[in-house]
């Protein structure tokens, strides 16, 4: 499954409502389906207590996210603050889609595998309220 790739870079101010998301749960969508993918997860405030996605590819049918697992520093405390992060991964050659279609999330160390449905109308969260 390697036709198409992209490597996922954090956003540094993802400006989005938490509240409109899954606590604790992946959640991916496209903002240009088959070039532009969001992954968006919430977690500890300590970046080195959450999974961090390292490789996004695709066959043009289904997508693999690879991802690696904190590294269990035991001098590493995790915060109980929630903390959106949010990924984007731009696909170098974009590619059709015309369906929902299935993401496998891969830990690269082979220990944890889930599979979540991305819908292929593009869809953006809310906004944080301006104050």
């Amino acid at each position: 499954m390697t036709d198409h790739t992209a490597d996922p870079v954090i956003v540094s101010d993802p400006n989005i409502d938490v509240n409109a998301l899954p606590i604790g749960e992946f959640t991916l969508w496209w903002d240009e389906p088959g070039e532009l993918l969001h992954i968006y997860f919430g977690g500890s405030g300590v970046e080195a207590c959450n999974p961090t996605p390292v490789e996004v590819v695709s066959d043009g049918d289904e997508i693999e996210m690879r991802f690696d697992l904190p590294a269990g520093n035991d001098e590493t405390t995790c915060s109980g603050d929630l903390h959106p992060y949010l990924y984007e991964a731009v696909f170098a050659e974009p590619f059709e889609v015309t369906g929902a279609v299935n993401a496998h999330l891969v830990s690269t160390d082979g220990g944890d595998e889930r599979t979540v449905s991305i819908d292929p109308e593009p869809f953006a969260p809310e906004p944080w309220p301006e104050y």
